[in-house]
């Protein structure tokens, strides 16, 4: 079978990726793709949620979050990241004390995988936990609107298709992780595996005819910026939005063959965004001292020329007092 993985990833309207807590990745040589969604109001929730997705996919063995060991050892790494960052010297005070005071990030979960039965034959599994979800459409799948519960494969924690604001969630600390995760299993078959964040579920699940077309429609990151933009004046709601597309290719032939896999990097985005910030502080430096320069050289300019006006004019003053003198001379001897 023959796998294509395209992947983009986008901040709230006015904000910047470095304000985006949603996280995607893949591992093609392991096969397992995961996409999760930090909670905005918990505590360095992408941080959380980029351990979440990289623990799932670089995974040799495989991983179950149930297990309470998996969970506490990416708890551990997620704590030692931010003390790191707490502990700062020019850190701010209310960000220490929240630390001190056990706070913690949240996170929305759906891991990928793809495997060898006991008949050497692939299947998928997938686990997943709050609203962010899993979809599969097989091919040759006609007007899902009108029975998308039959004719699409999804999985979430959800345990209906209404949206809201307390989804389950995986914790950074202790156990108080909320909700169960879910488990699906199925065969490989040719079609499109979908893996996004709340918002675009929720406008997939609405709009799923239509929303197929318009994600076929985008090529790059570009293309999705502008698109989600637009959607969000209508159909979707402004929230960070992050999607993987996995297709499924069947060439009858037996091993999986990953041809192409475009995926959007956030961390690059980042780090663009801090140059620009960097740049534009520099710049501002410049017109500042520019600006400072040419208030000397104006005062320079002006003392410049009052000089110039003293040394011509006083000698001037001079001469005309001699002239003066002379003319009076005259007059008086007549």
């Amino acid at each position: 079978m023959k796998i294509n993985i395209t992947g983009f990833i986008y901040h709230k309207t006015a904000e910047d990726f470095s304000d985006c807590f949603d996280r995607y990745a893949i591992n093609p040589e392991n096969n397992r793709f995961s996409i999760a969604d930090g909670v905005s109001k918990s505590f360095f929730p992408g941080i959380w949620a980029e351990l979440l997705v990289n623990t799932y996919v670089n995974a040799r063995e495989e991983v179950n979050f149930n297990n309470a060991e998996i969970l506490l050892k990416i708890q551990n790494e997620w704590l030692e990241k931010v003390k790191e960052i707490v502990n700062k010297p020019n850190q701010k005070y209310f960000v220490r004390n929240r630390f001190n005071q056990g706070g913690a990030a949240a996170a929305t979960f759906v891991g990928l995988s793809f495997f060898k039965d006991n008949s050497n034959k692939y299947k998928w599994e997938a686990y997943a936990l709050g609203d962010s979800f899993l979809f599969f459409i097989p091919d040759n799948s006609l007007d899902i609107n009108e029975d998308f519960e039959s004719k699409v494969n999804y999985l979430s924690s959800k345990k209906n298709l209404e949206f809201d604001n307390y989804p389950d969630f995986f914790e950074s600390r202790n156990d108080n992780h909320k909700g169960k995760i879910q488990r699906k299993e199925g065969q490989m078959q040719a079609g499109i595996f979908y893996l996004m964040t709340d918002a675009l579920a929720e406008w997939f699940i609405k709009e799923t005819e239509s929303a197929r077309g318009e994600i076929h429609s985008w090529k790059n990151q570009h293309d999705f910026e502008i698109r989600i933009e637009k959607l969000r004046k209508s159909v979707m709601n402004n929230d960070d939005s992050a999607i993987l597309v996995i297709r499924i290719e069947d060439d009858k032939k037996d091993e999986l063959i990953y041809v192409d896999h475009s995926i959007s990097n956030i961390d690059e985005f980042i780090l663009k965004e801090k140059e620009e910030q960097q740049k534009n502080v520099a710049q501002e430096e410049v017109e500042n001292i520019k600006v400072e320069d040419e208030s000397v050289n104006t005062d320079t300019s002006e003392n410049g020329e009052q000089n110039i006006k003293t040394e011509i004019q006083e000698p001037l003053n001079e001469k005309e007092g001699v002239l003066q003198k002379v003319f009076k001379n005259l007059t008086e001897k007549f």
